[in-house]
Formats: C-alpha cells, sequence, structure tokens
C-alpha cells in the first residue's frame, strides 16, 4: 500500500477528456493521499508515457482509438515492452459497458482490477486503485518466490539423481564382492558364512529399493512435467502386464471397472497405480486375493474419485492415520518387505493432480484407498 508521504503516481489512458476529469476529481477525493495523474487520449501516447515515468497505477479504457484496453495490458506484461518503471505497476480495466464476458477477458489478459465507469461516477475509485496496487505487489513477490522454488526444484532434482547414483555405486561394488567372495571360496565356506554373505546381499537390494524410492520421492514434485491428455485404463494395463508374475504369483483376481482419460502426468499415474497394486499383493492373507479398481465422478463433476480395494490383512484403526507418511512401516522387513514409502509417493502423486488421497479398512477384511484427481 502506498505510504501517505509519497504521492501515488497514476497514469490515465482514455480517449474522453470528460471521463479523465471524472477520474482525477475522484482521486482528489481524499485529503490524507496524493495523486500525481498523468494523462493519455491514445494507447501511442500511453506507451511514451510509460517509456519516459514510472507509474503506481495504470487506469486503461477498453475502447481506444487504436486499440483496446486488453491488447495493451498485454503488451504492457509482455517481454517485447519498453517500461522504464521496475517496480509493481497495477493495471485495471475501465470499461463504460461491463459484462462478465469482458471481466474475464481482462483478468486473463493480466489486469489487476475490472472497474466501470458508472462505479466511477458513483465514487469507487480510491480504493480499487490502492487494492490493486496492493495486489500487483504481492504477486511480484508471488513470482520471485515461484521463480526461486522453481530454480531450487531443479537443484534438487539435479541432486536426487547424483546422490542416488554415488550411493548405487558402493552397493554394486559391495554386491561384487560377495559374488567373487562365493566363487573363490565356494565348498570352503561354512553354512553360517553362506548365510551371512546371503543377509548381505539382502540387505544391499533393501537399501538399493530405498535409494530409488528415495529418488521417487524427491522427484514427484521436482520434475518439471507437462500435463498431458492420460488414459488411465490403458495405463493400468501396462501395469497389469509388468506385473503379471506377481499377480500369478499371487494369485490375484482383479475386478476393474470402466476407468477415464485425464488431464495429468502419465509417469505419476503409472507409479500411483504401481505402488497401489503392489501394496495390495504385498498385504495379502492366505486366501485367494481379489482387488477391485472403480471409478466415478465427484466435487461436483470436477474431479474423479478412484477406489483400490482388496481383500488383504487390512489395517488398524490406530494405524490408519499414519500409513501415507514419510517411511511409516506397520511391519518388520522380516515379515514384509518395505521402505516406508510408497504410500507416502502416491500422496506426493495425488497432490501433484491437486487431489486428495484416503483409505477406509478393517483388520482381516480389507482395505480400500481412496483418492481423487482432477479431471
Amino acid at each position: 500500500m502506498p505510504h501517505s508521504h509519497r504521492p501515488v503516481r497514476v497514469l490515465i489512458v482514455e480517449d474522453s477528456a470528460e471521463d479523465r476529469d471524472l477520474y482525477g476529481v475522484r482521486l482528489s477525493a481524499r485529503k490524507d493521499l496524493s495523486f500525481v495523474i498523468t494523462e493519455s487520449a491514445s494507447l501511442a501516447d500511453a506507451t511514451v508515457a510509460l517509456m519516459e515515468d514510472e507509474f503506481d497505477c495504470v487506469l486503461i479504457d477498453n475502447n481506444l482509438p487504436d486499440g483496446t484496453g486488453t491488447e495493451f495490458i498485454r503488451y504492457i506484461l509482455s517481454k517485447d515492452a519498453v517500461i522504464k518503471s521496475e517496480k509493481p505497476m497495477a493495471l485495471i480495466m475501465v470499461t463504460g459497458q461491463g459484462s462478465e464476458e469482458l471481466a474475464v477477458e481482462a483478468m486473463k489478459s493480466g489486469a489487476h482490477d475490472y472497474i466501470t465507469k458508472k462505479s466511477i461516477t458513483d465514487g469507487m475509485l480510491i480504493q480499487p486503485v490502492l487494492n490493486a496496487i496492493e495486489r500487483a505487489r504481492l504477486q511480484t513477490q508471488v513470482d520471485f518466490y515461484q521463480e526461486e522454488l522453481e530454480r531450487s526444484n531443479k537443484e534438487l532434482s539435479e541432486f536426487a539423481h547424483t546422490a542416488s547414483h554415488d550411493l548405487k555405486s558402493p552397493l554394486r561394488r559391495i554386491e561384487t564382492y560377495c559374488s567373487i567372495l562365493t566363487e573363490d571360496a565356494g565348498e570352503r565356506l561354512t553354512d553360517e558364512e553362506k548365510q551371512a554373505i546371503d543377509r548381505m546381499t539382502m540387505n544391499i537390494q533393501r537399501m538399493r529399493n530405498l535409494v530409488d524410492n528415495l529418488l521417487t520421492y524427491s522427484l514427484v514434485r521436482s520434475d518439471a512435467e507437462q500435463r498431458q491428455e492420460t488414459d488411465i485404463a490403458q495405463i493400468l494395463r501396462d501395469v497389469l502386464i509388468e506385473m503379471e508374475p506377481h499377480i500369478s504369483e499371487a494369485g490375484a483376481h482383479l475386478n476393474i471397472t470402466s476407468l477415464p482419460t485425464i488431464m495429468g502426468y502419465p509417469f505419476r499415474v503409472k507409479q500411483l497405480f504401481m505402488n497401489l497394486v503392489s501394496n495390495a499383493l504385498k498385504y495379502r492373507r492366505d486366501e485367494p486375493l481379489l482387488i477391485e479398481i472403480t471409478c466415478g465422478e465427484t466435487d461436483g463433476g470436477m474431479a474423479y474419485h478412484f477406489e483400490v480395494g482388496d481383500n488383504g490383512i487390512g489395517i488398524a484403526k490406530d494405524y490408519q492415520a499414519d500409513v501415507f507418511g514419510d517411511f511409516k512401516r506397520l511391519h518388520t522387513q522380516e515379515d514384509i518387505e518395505g521402505t516406508g514409502l510408497g504410500l507416502a509417493i502416491c500422496r506426493k502423486i495425488v497432490e501433484k493432480h491437486g487431489g486428495r488421497i484416503w483409505l477406509t479398512s478393517e483388520p482381516d477384511i480389507g482395505t480400500t484407498i481412496h483418492f481423487t484427481l482432477l479431471k
């Protein structure tokens, strides 16, 4: 918000001299604020003014002799614009005929506010100007932090890839030495020594899985991906083909309803279903496993509600709130393999799609993972 001791510099872009005078009268209504006003009757004059002086706010009529206000706003915000001001500048669209369509067009073009000439006639101008100036300042801060976040995410992605490679290299060497020891020592190894090597090999694989999951977890949000049409039915078919050996080994049966196509991140959606089907296989009981995957609309038709249910071992009520946290495990490695990141990765993927995830479960009956994905 401008300080009272510093004049608020306003550029009025309006071809009507009568309207320009009206704006000046309205801006002079408050004695605790000082406004310095520059007037332009055309976009050409306004362009020159922006090159020569700095402004806190630009009031732009939508209909001008040499163009429209929305076109001018887009120019001001473009990389081609030559503007002296380096500080945030509020852009307000003014029109004689207010309409919802024009308001939407103005805001899409980058305007910070949209007001009608009638509202100015009724005395509403100073507060919209001050609000728009504050909004422009806050938007500049948001843009700065967004750029910093993107830079930080890029650095995180690069670090995660490097760390993953550096951590796996010694694991490969240890695994190689275990193989060499087994081959060279051969029958000289005692049963206890062979078991020790087997435990080392098993823990190497666990560590490798943990590194892979940490890399996946860190990249879910930091990777720069573009949303695209994502055929979830096809993605699930690909998942089931890849997991077919594990599904056959578990004797699992799957019931799948019709699944939609969304605007999403295909690779991440595949990870999501991979993790959920893998969990159902991992936490099954000693009876035929049934996995059911269904989908319906929710949130007023703005999103899809998916359910991935099983008849597995279930989760006790006291632990259900924790399962989507980082490194949350309900079983030991000896009982069930895992890193404690599977459902945490699912949570991050769903959140990346603007959705939410939760579960319903009963011990010895089964678990249903619910999640929503925006269309």
